[in-house]
């Protein structure tokens, strides 16, 4: 319940999210924005700034200065208690005030108060919204406020300092409303995102163009297929969803991003709405709602079981991408409605260059399944020398999948130890068969399944690893057999193949590898023997040349 979420947000259901989605390398996931204000978890946090309907009234003036001293008490508690580098970006965001009946000029008041209390503190906190949704009104008000309009506190021109304009916008909004009653909505597709957000973004960018604002960054932080989180959707578990998720983002690229008819439109963010956490019935909705990790909740024992969705595992793919975008073409027309398509990134100079080539297949959420064969060409890459390596890594319903090994075994509401294991094991994101391989042919053929994505990824050698720091530890349960996670922090290098988790029962010298599996998250659930957790742990990694860093410190229980 929503007057719980302080109970909520501690309890180990939510540290079992966390720590997952932590683990995604490289900040792949760079935020967790959190939409009760109060919480704070290891990753980055940008806040939505709401309002109780019962206490902050539209028109009056003393609760909308009350509202500003809220705000302006919360700022310096964070940055006293975290620093000015924690505290996150405040973001006045509308459309959870649905209940709040204010009219725009209103609302434009609310905005104004914000802003000045936030910068009233310190002037480098970002801000910035509306983040409205289907409602356009809002977006478009204080777009004009700013360009227009007087600050509600100040008496200037204008709308304080703004550091982004956001919105979220949803694929098949209109339709999801019209039939809320339908079973499923297996025809969501990723193209309605760019169809309702391209004009908007357009509107924007011909209005401030030639003003203060021309520079002003703009983002879709809810770019998701489909309203509705908790709604029971087959394809959020399998892998439409990640090749959706991509071939969004490569629509934005070609669309808004790069489009050369928008230049120097500053398109800086565009994201997901999915770090909900799955209804505990450990039925229908354990993979199938707009989550990144799946839970189950064992009752009896009164412990969790967490696993990574392939939503999630395509994070981590995506982490393996370059800073430079370069030409990649498919020969066919459009990623708006393609099922092929590829995001191509360079990363580095001579002597540590890296290419990253993300393959996707994506028929949208239709439920059938087609094999391509795909011939990627690499002739017109920069050279790379003799001891560079090509890896290459896939993601589909065969490959990196906890659901498909659910299924397998029956979807147990209960999975046994073993069968958790098997879970955890398949979810890991697995090499192309003949990978790692020398960079000698300029190349490569993929076998890829709609919905699936390959990754290849080209290294020029490097030295050898260096030590990781000393890893954290958390107990999940004390009941036998007793849970631990292990959680470090990632080399900075990408062209790692794995991590392994040394542990020891009784001391240092003896120390086994217990993750069977290659992973290149940096978490990782061992399950010991025995009916006490004891023990020391430490990490080591191995990258694409077979070369092994020393061990890490040791962490003991």
């Amino acid at each position: 319940p929503h007057e719980e979420f302080a109970q909520y947000f501690l309890t180990e259901d939510q540290r079992q999210n966390h720590i997952l989605i932590g683990s995604v390398p490289h900040d792949g996931i760079k935020y967790v924005r959190i939409h009760f204000l109060l919480d704070l978890i290891h990753v980055a946090n940008a806040y939505e700034v709401d309002c109780d309907s019962a206490t902050w009234t539209c028109f009056n003036e003393s609760a909308l200065d009350a509202f500003g001293q809220v705000v302006t008490a919360l700022a310096k508690r964070y940055i006293g208690r975290y620093g000015l580098q924690e505290e996150p970006e405040g973001e006045c965001k509308e459309e959870l005030q649905a209940n709040i009946q204010c009219n725009l000029a209103a609302f434009i008041n609310y905005w104004d108060v914000i802003e000045h209390a936030l910068h009233q503190v310190d002037g480098q906190l970002i801000f910035g919204g509306p983040a409205s949704d289907g409602d356009k009104s809002f977006f478009v008000a204080i777009v004009e406020h700013c360009l227009t309009g007087t600050h509600y506190v100040t008496g200037a021109a204008g709308c304080g300092n703004i550091t982004y304009f956001n919105f979220h916008q949803k694929g098949l909004l209109v339709l999801h409303r019209l039939i809320t009653e339908a079973p499923s909505l297996g025809n969501s597709n990723s193209l309605g995102i760019i169809e309702q957000e391209k004009p908007l973004a357009t509107w924007l960018y011909q209005q401030t163009r030639h003003t203060a604002y021309a520079d002003t960054a703009f983002g879709n932080d809810e770019a998701d297929p489909l309203v509705t989180w908790s709604r029971i959707e087959p394809w959020r578990a399998d892998a439409r969803y990640p090749a959706m998720i991509v071939k969004t983002i490569k629509q934005h690229m070609v669309d808004l991003i790069y489009n050369s008819s928008l230049p120097g439109f500053r398109y800086d963010l565009l994201s997901n709405d999915n770090g909900f956490l799955n209804y505990p019935d450990n039925g229908p909705h354990a993979f199938t709602q707009r989550t990144l990790v799946s839970r189950f909740d064992y009752n009896a024992t009164q412990s969790i079981a967490s696993f990574r969705k392939l939503s999630l595992n395509v994070m981590a793919l995506l982490s393996l991408l370059g800073d430079r975008v370069t030409l990649a073409t498919t020969g066919t027309a459009s990623p708006d409605t393609d099922i092929i398509g590829t995001i191509a990134t360079v990363r580095g100079d001579a002597a540590s260059r890296e290419v990253a080539v993300l393959l996707y297949a994506s028929n949208d959420a239709a439920n059938d399944t087609i094999d391509f064969t795909v011939l990627l060409n690499a002739s017109h890459w920069p050279s790379f020398s003799d001891g560079a390596v090509a890896v290459a890594f896939a993601l589909d319903d065969a490959h990196g999948s906890a659901f498909a090994a659910w299924q397998a075994q029956g979807a147990p509401t209960f999975p046994s130890v073993a069968e958790r294991e098997a879970m955890r094991q398949a979810a890991e994101i697995p090499l192309v068969a003949g990978f790692p391989q020398p960079v000698s042919e300029p190349e490569w053929r993929f076998n890829i399944p709609a919905p699936g994505l390959v990754l290849l990824h080209v290294c020029e050698q490097r030295a050898a690893p260096a030590a990781l720091a000393a890893p954290r530890l958390h107990v999940t349960t004390t009941r036998s057999p007793p849970e631990v996670y292990i959680l470090w922090n990632d080399a900075p290098d990408r062209c790692l193949l794995t991590y392994e988790v040394m542990y020891s029962a009784t001391s240092r010298s003896d120390a086994i590898r217990v993750n069977p599996v290659a992973t290149r998250f940096t978490a990782y659930l061992h399950v010991q023997n025995g009916t006490l957790a004891q023990g020391c742990y430490s990490v080591t990694v191995t990258d694409y040349w077979g070369q092994s860093s020393p061990p890490s410190p040791v962490t003991c229980l």
